[in-house]
């Protein structure tokens, strides 16, 4: 009988302890991040057209004045790999600013339709927005979200 009663000691002090290392906790930095910004862009081959210089210079800053509001860069450490919460988070976080990312888009549409046809000049910007996630520990990085667009005059 005492074999059984030492037997079961050992046995739940075995089945304690796997339960206690199953609980483990592992903790990543992860760092997230929200890019507004051109990525490939030419400026107005016509330098001269001052309506079309105008124009251009006035979009690349509307871009910026919305990168200073959009942009944003957190870290928070993860739990055991559990990515998702804290990514619904930093989706809801990009998905706050993506109206204003596509009012813009289209209000800089507008502004080029406007200048009319002027065969002498041309200009072209790629504007992304994106949610990036990055785990340094792993070496990896995700693109969670993206949205682009193109202005073209020309």
């Amino acid at each position: 009988m005492k074999h059984f009663k030492l037997a079961y000691c050992i046995c739940g002090l075995i089945l304690v302890s796997g339960l206690l290392a199953s609980c483990a906790k592992e903790t990543k930095l992860t760092q997230y991040q929200i890019t507004f910004g051109t990525s490939d862009i030419s400026q107005p081959r016509d330098i001269t057209d001052i309506e079309v210089r105008t124009v251009y210079l006035q979009l690349i800053d509307d871009i910026n004045n919305l990168k200073t509001r959009v942009d944003d860069y957190w870290q928070i450490d993860v739990i055991n790999d559990r990515f998702s919460p804290e990514d619904e988070n930093a989706i809801a976080r990009y998905n706050s600013h993506l109206t204003e990312v596509k009012e813009l888009e289209a209000a800089c549409k507008r502004k080029i339709e406007d200048l009319g046809t002027r065969y002498e000049s041309s200009f072209y910007a790629k504007v992304i927005y994106q949610l990036k996630r990055s785990v340094p520990a792993d070496g990896s990085s995700d693109c969670l979200q993206e949205y682009t667009f193109e202005l073209k005059y020309n």
